[in-house]
């Protein structure tokens, strides 16, 4: 987590207990050490209930009556969050350790350490850095916070070169506490065969941090005992918690996962697709290339994911655009009716979650089997519309316009109306889900639309 997060998940935290009477804090590296100082009395006296905190937050905190651990992303390692996690429960009372993680935390961490900042480089100014401090002396001392004071450098990237140039022998650590680390200064001059060296250790630990991650991530997505896998890690033979209660999938187990798809022909491209015909509809989205993800392939059918068409580099693709004029409501329930009877699948995390066909929808539109699947029904007009809404739709976007100055356009599109009148929305969750209607348009025209829909025709 950066500090920016940092700063931001605590004003959040404060905004959601507001009711509560607590109290949230952020503590981060950059922060001065009397600010940090005070956060953390105040957090052990209980008058901050709430720490948001980067790794920064010292190892030796001991608070009995922690009774959460939350990660806000993948830990760094299995080790990392073993003793983090320990925090929690100290006292003996029943405690929770929760990981909330996206797929896409993996791509991040996976490229901060591919474009890991330390190199020879860094570890030469690091070493400038310790030698300067010690004042000519044989040692000097650094607070943990030194690092990102001075240089700008996080938790891991000190750590990392710090490391570095203690295996070198070019350092030695004599004292270390959670406020600060004591360095003994075997080497002033380092020299160029020796950097060099140290490099070619920082790719090692780069690989290290890599088989790390994936233990991590394994350990997130294991559906295994998280007690037996963690204790198994540290080569220590484990068993359930007390009372029974162990973790969340000891508690509430997982179903059997379905078999992975086994790979199969591509299919060409169909010439055309009949919107009307669940088969030929099945059909084109097999033949989709590149696949896509759900979300995806709802604006792929709808017409409104133009990337895609950069993508296949103007190859027929007649899916695209098949249910134009529908809402995004209609298209998402029709792509999770197919889902819910097996004609589809989203793919695990290492495939992106893309959308494909099963064998048994491909079975299914081969052999024209019947299937109780309602497909959208496609506009190509406003004849299917609510004449009079639409009509009173117009009206207020014509005279918003006039009030602003600005085409009409630019208040709302004719496929925007077509689709409010269709929907009639009655809630401020029903109009988001219409195309082109974001956060901004519905704070700005919501209650205005919503006042239309709501008045009977």
């Amino acid at each position: 987590m950066t500090r920016k997060q940092c700063e931001g998940l605590a004003i959040a935290a404060n905004e959601a207990l507001a009711e509560t009477g607590w109290r949230a804090g952020s503590y981060h590296a950059g922060m001065k050490s009397d600010d940090r100082n005070q956060l953390q009395r105040e957090w052990l006296e209980g008058k901050t209930q709430v720490l948001v905190a980067t790794n920064a937050f010292g190892m030796g905190i001991d608070k009995p009556d922690v009774r959460f651990v939350i990660h806000c992303g993948y830990p760094e390692t299995l080790e990392s969050y073993y003793q983090e996690s320990g925090r929690a429960g100290r006292d003996g009372r029943p405690s929770r350790c929760v990981i909330l993680t996206h797929f896409t935390d993996r791509k991040t961490r996976e490229w901060f350490i591919q474009h890991d900042p330390v190199t020879a480089e860094t570890l030469k100014t690091a070493h400038v850095q310790i030698c300067r401090k010690s004042e000519g002396g044989p040692t000097a001392s650094l607070p943990r916070t030194w690092w990102w004071q001075m240089l700008g450098w996080d938790e891991t990237q000190s750590r990392l070169a710090l490391r570095t140039l203690e295996r070198s022998g070019v350092i030695e650590r004599t004292y270390e506490s959670s406020a600060e680390t004591t360095w003994k200064i075997i080497v002033r001059e380092v020299p160029p065969d020796l950097l060099k060296q140290m490099g070619a250790d920082l790719e090692k630990q780069r690989k290290a941090r890599m088989d790390r991650l994936k233990e991590m991530i394994s350990y997130c997505n294991t559906a295994e005992c998280r007690r037996e896998t963690v204790l198994t890690y540290f080569g220590v033979q484990g068993s359930k918690g007390r009372n029974g209660h162990c973790c969340d999938n000891c508690d509430h187990p997982r179903a059997a996962s379905e078999p992975a798809e086994q790979p199969r022909r591509r299919v060409r491209m169909p010439a055309q697709i009949d919107p009307a015909d669940i088969h030929s509809l099945l059909e084109g989205i097999d033949a989709l290339r590149p696949a896509v993800g759900r979300s995806r392939l709802g604006k792929v059918l709808r017409g409104g994911e133009t990337r895609y068409l950069d993508t296949i580099r103007g190859a027929p693709c007649p899916v695209y655009g098949a249910f134009a004029g529908c809402s995004r409501k209609r298209i998402d329930e029709l792509i999770a009716d197919l889902l819910n009877h097996g004609l589809l699948r989203t793919a695990g995390e290492d495939d992106y979650f893309v959308c494909t066909v099963t064998a048994a929808g491909r079975d299914a539109y081969q052999k024209k089997t019947p299937l109780n699947i309602t497909l959208p029904k496609v506009r190509k007009s406003d004849e299917d519309v609510d004449p009079e809404l639409l009509e009173r739709l117009r009206s207020w976007r014509s005279d918003q316009a006039s009030v602003e100055d600005v085409p009409d356009y630019r208040i709302f599109s004719d496929r925007t109306l077509r689709e409010i009148a269709d929907e009639r929305p009655q809630t401020e969750d029903d109009l988001m889900r219409v195309t082109g209607i974001g956060d901004f348009k519905l704070e700005k025209y919501g209650a205005a639309v919503l006042a239309i829909t709501r008045t009977p025709g």
